[in-house]
């Protein structure tokens, strides 16, 4: 079973998050990210972070966007005559913060990441902290950036924060015991 989910980043008080399709949960997902986190250059992904184009359905990928986005994408030459979609060329950075900040795009997927998401990870450069979210909540809560949002149904709430790491500093055993 597929464990959707989100990972993005915060910069400037700026929230850049992308759809992640599969395989959320910490033992996931989050454990890549915190691996990733432990492992980069932080000042060198903050700069990528701040740099990160925001896409949304709206905008329509230019030939020299496809071109460069090659790298991302399954197979462009089964994708449609209307031209392939932001979520076709980004396929392959889900999941990959290094991917995401290489490539320099992300598709907007703020709306799924706060209601419907079963995980969701943001990297916090502005905090220093990596933010660990839980879904399918069916009561308010006060807990993090996404709880003040109105809920998408009556018995749907936004996504809880319910941990926060310093970032380089991995807690493997804290992170996995968020699952339980």
């Amino acid at each position: 079973m597929s464990t959707r989910g989100f990972l993005g980043f915060v910069v400037d008080g700026q929230e850049k998050i992308a759809y992640n399709q599969h395989d959320s949960a910490p033992a996931g997902l989050g454990t890549a990210v915190m691996a990733w986190a432990e492992l980069t250059d932080l000042e060198a992904a903050r700069r990528a972070a701040r740099n990160l184009r925001v896409v949304t359905d709206e905008d329509v990928p230019t030939a020299e966007a496809i071109e460069r986005l090659k790298p991302y994408t399954d197979d462009l030459e089964h994708i449609g005559r209307e031209g392939p979609s932001w979520d076709e060329l980004l396929w392959k950075t889900q999941g990959d913060p290094q991917a995401i900040l290489t490539c320099g795009y992300i598709t907007d997927a703020s709306a799924f990441a706060a209601y419907f998401a079963e995980w969701g990870y943001l990297v916090n450069f502005d905090s220093g902290e990596l933010e660990v979210y839980r879904g399918q909540q069916d009561a308010p809560h006060h807990d993090g950036r996404f709880a003040d949002r109105t809920p998408a149904q009556e018995t749907s709430w936004p996504v809880r924060l319910v941990a926060t790491f310093l970032l380089g500093r991995a807690d493997y055993d804290a992170l996995q015991g968020l699952s339980a």
